[in-house]
């Protein structure tokens, strides 16, 4: 998806237009919302089910045409009439992946969505967007404000009616510089969100106000960790959080508790909806505990972003929203699962999220949108959303032309504060002591309506507790903490030293800007001296004898496998002569095997392959010493043989094969074929020749012939031949009547597969050919069954060493997965649909072997008994078998 650049949702697809002749037009909306986690714990339940409910009572009042909130819908010109808005629940379980999954898997195929209203998290939304606009379906969000989202070449088909943190933490810089800290310490959830805004706020801090800030990213869901991270801003005592959850603040605010770092001396001010936090004195209905309450929460602020501007639509959607009955909602459970479905109770305890309001401008763009879309046919839904501008109950909604998101002036941010009732701490409530009227440089900031309460319960704020001193991963320079170049670690908290204070990393070490240690390289790896840089595990590479499955180095890099050598860096492995491994860069273990032939498998000299993404990165590879020039793995097999199958058993293009020898092809054309079908003729006719002529006639020749047979037998087994004897075998192999022997690759496609067939069907070819010569007369019946038969029996060491073949398989690892391919024909896959079907036939073929065998011989053991060996019919049926010895002897 973020290769589809060109993709602006709502133009891209036919089906994502409305065409204004279309009488009943439904637009399908899929809202995403974190019901639960993906363990199907209640997360902000009641805030996403309540939220749902508005989402579909926009829905309701924009096909009831209701103007109460949204006036615009009562005026929407006949066009749209029919246009109908269908608003389903889906859960994101607070994950990127777990959303993704959701709206593959579930969503397109269920609803096929014209619209997507969410997610909540910008973390979701990111990877989301980019999914849904590969399909075409735009995106509109009420609560993702992460920057990066309004990066057009990346999101093309994202919009939200939310403003982007980029309003945000300009407003929290003016409440710093209110209160003259300059010196503030950033908490953010280590999130496409915290990141996005906490990189805002400390620029806005430290261009505009020469503020001092350090920046903490925290885990999502590690207590120790955050507690660690903590100790970095023990110099601070001001601090802006931004967090994600609930449970993100809870951890915080347990540690912040425990390394005391809240008190009368300490200021937090949080970019949180304090008051869905604690929306009443009565803590059960706090989200979070007294503890978090009375002493993380006591006396700090929240800034940020309100849906909720006071006003008759505000009014109007929390008197309609207090009308609901759960029960007509319950269907949010089809779609969203059972977290979905609103509760009474909720819905009775009103409208808390004040992100309700952005969720209904949201739908209510959807349905302004399609009706735009709908009027002007050439229109993109994205693009008519995005023109829209109408009062909705977050205020005045527009969206920008170039980001597509809701400009900052055009939204309600507020200063929340968590105070004592009564001057008395263990009651506590939330107010609204300010707003903000203004977002650029000299407007007049904040408009306070009454004074803001610190943890002391005053109105005086705390000291920011300036330092000259910086922490981990930094050094001291003229008067601001820099982070130490990437390559370099300084681990002091409290560091008073200028940059010489920054360690550089050694052999095997690396680092990023700002660590406070240097991380080493995986095992067995080091950065070479040419690298001129630590800055990163992309500078790890792999030791002599070793090498990597991946780039960069995430794990130990791997010992070379028996057989083969490895040059380290980037290289991967190459085998030793008489050995053969898979051409392909490593993706795991690599494994070497030992060849047939020797010969054929010649080995490397240097290393024939490299990492792909290195070799992306770099443009060429390197070995333990620098820069390497590959030798490509094709000369790691004799010419003629494929070094891509397995043991360089597989033929090539352009040569033809007289056993093992490789032939280049010389013709072409009608010549290819000719010379091909002479080749057949002339194997038959020597077959021929040698079962029907030579053997029968002369019988020293036949004892050769029978050595030739024993030889050709020997010469299947996997010993180290020389190719000097090897050239010699298909003498051997044709004493076998083998047909592979002659391999015709210059006309046809030809592999194990096929010599199976032509070696099964050659007794039947034989037979054939001794029929026809009875038929013209050359030879009696009798005298042409033998033929037949003497061929079958004398053939079969090759026909069982095919029907043996197809029985017993290996497995051989080639590049990431394993072939399997048969023992004895490495070229040939017995994976295929075919391998069942031949199987089957060898079986039956093994069948007639036996009984054929058993028949001979039994009607020589009848004959023999009954004294009938010299008679005609017995000697020119069977002859072939005994005739050829002398009388008297074993066989007679």
């Amino acid at each position: 998806a973020r290769d589809a650049t060109a993709i602006r949702a709502g133009e891209s697809s036919p089906a994502r237009r409305l065409a204004a002749d279309e009488a009943n037009a439904t637009i399908s909306v899929a809202v995403f919302l974190p019901f639960s986690n993906s363990e199907g714990q209640d997360y902000q339940g009641n805030d996403a089910r309540n939220n749902g409910v508005v989402a579909a009572m926009a829905a309701q009042q924009f096909n009831q045409r209701n103007g109460s909130i949204v006036s615009e819908f009562a005026t929407l010109p006949r066009s749209c009439d029919g246009l109908k808005l269908n608003a389903t629940m889906w859960n994101t379980f607070m994950s990127p992946e777990d959303a993704l999954s959701v709206f593959v898997g579930e969503t397109m195929p269920r609803v096929d969505p014209d619209v997507i209203v969410g997610a909540t998290f910008s973390s979701v939304s990111s990877p989301l967007s980019q999914l849904a606009g590969a399909y075409g379906v735009p995106t509109i969000s009420y609560a993702s404000t992460a920057p990066q989202l309004d990066t057009k070449d990346l999101f093309p088909n994202f919009m939200r009616t939310v403003p982007a943190d980029t309003g945000m933490p300009f407003t929290g810089r003016c409440r710093a510089d209110e209160n003259d800290w300059r010196a503030v310490g950033i908490i953010a959830v280590d999130d496409t969100f915290g990141r996005g805004y906490a990189e805002i706020l400390a620029e806005e801090l430290d261009i505009f106000q020469s503020t001092e800030t350090t920046t903490i990213l925290i885990p999502l869901n590690n207590e120790a960790v955050v507690r660690d991270l903590l100790h970095l801003l023990r110099d601070k005592r001001i601090f802006f959080t931004i967090f994600g959850s609930v449970g993100q603040l809870e951890m915080t605010g347990r540690a912040a508790i425990d390394l005391n770092m809240t008190g009368p001396d300490f200021a937090w001010t949080h970019a949180w909806d304090l008051r869905s936090l604690v929306p009443s004195p009565d803590p059960a209905t706090w989200k979070v505990s007294e503890l978090i309450a009375h002493e993380f929460l006591r006396g700090s602020g929240s800034i940020g972003v309100s849906g909720f501007v006071p006003g008759p639509r505000l009014d109007a959607l929390a008197a309609d929203f207090a009308r609901q009955d759960a029960s007509d909602y319950a269907y949010f459970a089809n779609t969203g699962g059972p977290q979905a479905a609103p509760r009474q109770a909720e819905i009775d305890g009103g409208l808390t999220d004040s992100y309700a309001g952005f969720v209904f401008d949201a739908v209510s763009t959807v349905g302004l949108g399609a009706c735009e879309a709908r009027r002007k046919r050439d229109l993109g839904l994205l693009t008519a959303m995005t023109a829209q501008k109408f009062e909705g109950v977050s205020g005045s909604v527009r969206f920008d032309p170039k980001t597509f998101s809701r400009p900052s002036d055009s939204a309600l941010y507020e200063l929340q504060n968590l105070v004592p009732i009564g001057g008395d701490w263990s009651r506590v409530e939330v107010n609204q002591t300010g707003v903000w009227t203004g977002t650029s440089a000299d407007s007049s900031g904040w408009d306070d309506s009454r004074p803001f309460i610190f943890y002391d319960g005053t109105s005086t704020p705390p000291w920011d507790g300036v330092t000259r001193s910086c922490g981990a991963g930094t050094y001291l320079w003229d008067n601001e903490c820099l982070a130490c170049p990437a390559g370099t670690s300084q681990s002091s908290s409290m560091n008073v030293g200028s940059a010489d204070s920054c360690i550089g990393c050694n052999e095997t070490a690396y680092s990023a800007s700002g660590a406070a240690e240097c991380t080493s390289c995986p095992q067995n790896s080091f950065i070479p001296v040419a690298a001129n840089a630590h800055d990163g595990i992309a500078r790890c590479v792999c030791d002599k004898d070793y090498y990597a499955t991946e780039w960069p180095l995430e794990n130990a890099c791997r010992s070379c496998p028996d057989n083969a050598r490895c040059q380290g860096g980037m290289t991967g492995p190459f085998p030793d002569e008489g050995y053969w491994l898979a051409p392909y860069p490593p993706r795991n273990h690599a494994e070497t095997y030992r060849c047939r032939y020797n010969w054929i498998c010649k080995g490397g000299k240097k290393p024939g392959t490299c990492q792909p993404l290195w070799m992306d990165a770099h443009g060429a590879c390197v070995d333990y010493e620098g820069n390497v020039t590959l030798t490509p793995p094709k000369h790691w097999c004799e010419r003629g043989w494929d070094h891509e199958t397995p043991l360089c058993a597989g033929e090539m293009d352009g040569f033809w094969y007289l056993d093992t020898q490789a032939i280049e092809c010389k013709s072409s054309g009608a010549m290819k074929d000719f010379l091909m079908v002479v080749g057949f003729a002339v194997i038959l006719i020597l077959f021929f020749s040698i079962n029907d002529i030579i053997r029968p006639q002369y019988p020293v020749l036949d004892a050769v012939l029978t050595s030739y047979q024993d030889m050709g037998i020997i010469t299947l087994y996997w010993f180290d031949w020389s190719e000097k004897l090897s050239s010699v075998f298909f003498i051997f192999r044709i004493a076998l009547f083998d047909v592979d022997v002659y391999e015709p690759t210059c006309s046809l496609e030809w592999g194990f597969n096929e010599a199976f067939r032509m070696m099964l069907a050659l007794p039947l070819v034989m037979a054939a050919i001794h029929l026809f010569t009875w038929a013209i007369r050359l030879r009696s019946l009798d005298e042409a069954c033998g033929g037949a038969l003497s061929f079958f029996i004398d053939a079969q060491a090759s026909l069982l060493y095919y029907c043996f073949s197809v029985f017993e398989c290996r497995g051989i690892r080639a590049g990431k997965n394993v072939q399997h391919v048969y023992v004895e024909e490495s070229d040939a896959s017995c994976e295929t649909e075919s391998t069942i079907a031949m199987r089957i036939i060898a079986t039956l073929y093994l069948g007639l072997i036996a009984i054929v065998t058993y028949c001979v011989l039994h009607r020589l053991a009848r004959a023999a008994y009954e004294d009938d060996l010299n008679d005609e019919t017995v000697l020119a049926r069977y002859g072939f078998m005994y005739k050829r010895f002398r009388m008297g002897a074993l066989w007679w």
